[in-house]
């Protein structure tokens, strides 16, 4: 009997360490979208996305996007750039500048609202190169989050890619 309570007190023991772990793991994502795009489209959108861990709050979010700029480009930052619908849906705005060829910066920001999980911006590209397919990365860079109350909320990036394809014959 008591090696019976042991055994079920070491197991209790081992799953509530495992769920704390799961939790640390489960922090708040933003990640870039995983398109295709054939040669001869003149652009493609790419969805941001915001994903919550339990019990995380974020209000603002922002950060630096960095893309091959003799593949891709963007016309203009704030045209291109759009707030998408979880973010939309709190009431944020969004504010986007191309500081340099390559790079896009935005903030996502605006009132005291939760922003939920889902796309919370659609970055429209160009597509330069109208003669190579293949695989170009889309790299997400300093890229931070913050509460209501201007408390950081750690962010783990995940970076997309577009993948340019032949064009169908």
């Amino acid at each position: 009997m008591v090696k019976n309570k042991i055994i079920l007190s070491a197991v209790l023991f081992l799953l509530c360490i495992a769920a704390a772990a799961l939790l640390q793991v489960q922090g708040v994502s933003l990640s870039i979208g995983k398109v295709s795009a054939r040669i001869g489209e003149e652009s493609v959108t790419v969805p941001l996305t915001l994903a919550r861990g339990a019990g995380k709050m974020v209000s603002v979010v922002g950060g630096e996007i960095n893309f091959d700029a003799q593949r891709l480009g963007i016309n203009d930052a704030q045209r291109d750039i759009s707030i998408g619908p979880s973010a939309q849906a709190a009431g944020k705005e969004i504010t986007a500048a191309q500081p340099s060829a390559g790079k896009i910066r935005f903030v996502i920001y605006g009132g005291r609202e939760v922003i939920g999980d889902g796309i919370v911006a659609n970055i429209k590209f160009t597509i330069k190169d109208k003669g190579r397919a293949g695989k170009t990365a889309l790299v997400i860079k300093k890229a931070e989050a913050a509460s209501a109350k201007a408390k950081n909320v750690i962010l783990r990036p995940a970076n997309g890619e577009i993948k340019i394809m032949q064009p169908l014959k």
